[in-house]
């Protein structure tokens, strides 16, 4: 199992963004996950923010075992004076529903479904640690959510305390530089939408690179690559909104183009079919296959602060949402509390980002 090995930079981390955020959960019990790595840090940060009571679910997955992430989820508690507070439990998250009033929506804790939804007290508030856009139906019934009388929200990425698409672009120059890939005066190929296609973009633009923008869904979307003044060393699927498929078929790339390169596809995000990319010898990093807008690695690759800082947001949403229905009593009023005074995003379309 993955551990963090610099705790005192990771308590400076935890602390700076609860003051960044102004995190204060006193009076307000926390269901949340308890994971490895970097994804520890959830239950630590309402713990340190005053919630009397957080209970972070748990199971055996292929990142470690259930046993595993608790004593050291602990051992952590331990170290940041929390103990008390915190519980790390085995047992499926519905069954600690009655007793949360801020829900997160985080691996362990899913799926919040209308069965989920129902047992959860009046008053309670569910936080998104993504943007509403990402939203996946089978995670988070926002229907029952919403038949239910429970304000959710997304957590918008780009809040200045945040800016969570510099990191992926830096977790897609690491990618390129374990592929032997340069990036300074390398010219690489680009796919995908907005955001995440223009952080990689950025990124590699950033650090001396030439960049050939491939956008899925726009008019003649390959046409870049016919027009290319000579090869590319290396190709970055960066798309993160489509299901579509992008390798393959008639409108994806041609596998056997990607072998012609001699270099790993890297693979951010974004819809591939594994047994072509085989088939044509085109080997890819990482090596993890993954369904349409699911990211073979998160940003905690580049390190623990993009997830310090994002789920300290996702919980101030949720402090929010929470705040709102204290106040008013009123999921639609909660919500547009929480978008006023915390980093939340709403479910309105937002083609620009």
């Amino acid at each position: 199992m993955r551990k963090l090995h610099n705790p005192r930079r990771v308590e400076r981390l935890l602390r700076s963004a609860i003051d960044a955020f102004e995190l204060d959960l006193e009076d307000t019990p926390v269901l949340t996950e308890a994971a490895s790595g970097p994804f520890v840090v959830t239950p630590l940060l309402a713990a340190l923010a005053g919630s009397p009571r957080v209970v972070a679910c748990t199971r055996d997955s292929p990142y470690g075992g259930a046993a595993e992430v608790a004593s050291n989820t602990q051992e952590w508690a331990q170290r940041l004076g929390v103990a008390a507070a915190l519980d790390v439990s085995s047992a499926p998250a519905a069954d600690h529903a009655p007793d949360a009033l801020l829900v997160t929506n985080l691996g362990f804790v899913r799926p919040i479904d209308e069965a989920f939804v129902s047992r959860l007290p009046p008053g309670a508030a569910v936080a998104l640690m993504w943007e509403t856009w990402e939203h996946r139906p089978g995670d988070v019934d926002v229907a029952a959510c919403r038949a239910h009388d429970v304000p959710v929200l997304g957590t918008d990425e780009s809040d200045p305390r945040l800016e969570q698409f510099g990191y992926v672009g830096l977790v897609a120059v690491r990618l390129l530089l374990e592929a032997e890939v340069e990036v300074y005066r390398s010219r690489v190929a680009v796919v995908g939408t907005d955001p995440f296609g223009a952080a990689v973009a950025q990124a590699v633009e950033s650090l001396g690179g030439e960049v050939v923008r491939l956008v899925p869904e726009h008019p003649g979307w390959t046409a870049p690559l016919a027009a290319a003044p000579g090869p590319v060393d290396a190709v970055v699927l960066a798309e993160h909104r489509l299901a579509t498929g992008l390798v393959g078929g008639a409108d994806g790339l041609d596998p056997a183009w990607l072998a012609s390169l001699g270099t790993p596809l890297v693979h951010l995000s974004g819809a591939v079919d594994d047994s072509l990319l085989e088939a044509a010898g085109v080997p890819k990093l990482p090596e993890r296959r993954v369904p349409p807008r699911v990211m073979t690695v998160t940003t905690d690759l580049v390190g623990p602060r993009p997830v310090v800082d994002l789920h300290a947001a996702g919980l101030r949403v949720g402090q929010a949402l929470v705040e709102g229905m204290r106040r008013f009593g009123d999921p639609a009023k909660a919500e547009a509390y929480a978008l006023e005074t915390s980093p939340a995003m709403g479910w309105e379309p937002n083609p620009g980002r």
